[in-house]
């Protein structure tokens, strides 16, 4: 129940991200976009946790339907330091992704 209270305002809060994504950056400065866009992907990060919440009563309820795809786990990784880059910036830590690739070559 408490996930199906959070999805509501939560997509609210989503949508209104959207618009304001869709004005002008330019009037307000690169630093304005590149913050909206970390809320709007923390939010939507935000929404399928709640949607994973909503999976576990279903698999409590013996409900649940798996549909399995691949996933790109650097892709995954590589969002979650995007997203982490500004805070981290707060306290003075720096925040990096080094490939696979390249460590392998060292």
């Amino acid at each position: 129940m408490a996930a199906h209270d959070l999805r509501n305002p939560l997509y609210a809060i989503l949508n209104h991200n959207a618009v304001l994504l869709a004005q002008d950056p330019v009037a307000r400065g690169p630093k304005y976009r590149e913050l909206l866009a970390v809320m709007y992907a923390s939010g939507v990060f935000m929404g399928h946790l709640v949607e994973d919440l909503l999976d576990v009563a279903n698999i409590e309820a013996g409900l649940l339907q798996l549909d399995l795809t691949a996933t790109d786990v650097v892709a995954v990784v590589a969002r979650n330091v995007t997203r982490s880059r500004a805070l981290a910036a707060k306290i003075s830590i720096t925040l990096g992704l080094l490939s696979l690739l390249s460590m392998k070559n060292r």
